[in-house]
């Protein structure tokens, strides 16, 4: 198998990982149980925010050959990168500014309007950079 194939197969199952992530990410938080006050699940969710988010940087890859590394991080998906953390970004402070009206008038604790904003700004990253690359592979 060349590079060249390793890379759209590698590419190919990093967009079904991003979906894949993404929904978890979104669904999985919300079953923590606030009352138990254990920080073990704070910290795992902590952990995996910033393992998602090495992921939608670039970081990571180092198990795979150097050449089909290399191809999977063209222009394109440099691009694809760029505006994924775009939306991103937008996501959480649309979040973020929904939370500081919503907070006035229902009681919601921080660690929820945390948890809400980190999660609208990685799973909007996640969801816009699988999809911009998926139909990058298609057009290519």
């Amino acid at each position: 198998m060349t590079n060249a194939d390793t890379a759209e197969r590698l590419s190919r199952a990093r967009t079904l990982l991003f979906y894949l992530s993404a929904a978890l990410f979104l669904v999985v938080p919300w079953f923590d149980s606030p009352a138990d006050g254990s920080m073990s699940f704070a910290i795992v969710w902590v952990a995996w925010a910033i393992l998602l988010l090495a992921g939608i940087a670039g970081m990571g890859g180092w198990f795979m050959p150097r050449g089909a590394r290399r191809l999977m991080e063209d222009e394109g998906t440099r691009a694809n990168r760029a505006r994924s953390m775009a939306i991103g970004y937008f996501a959480a402070i649309a979040a973020a500014l929904t939370l500081s009206v919503l907070v006035r008038l229902v009681a919601i604790d921080m660690q929820t309007v945390i948890r809400a904003i980190v999660t609208a700004g990685i799973a909007a990253a996640l969801i816009s950079f699988a999809a911009l690359e998926r139909t990058s592979m298609q057009d290519g």
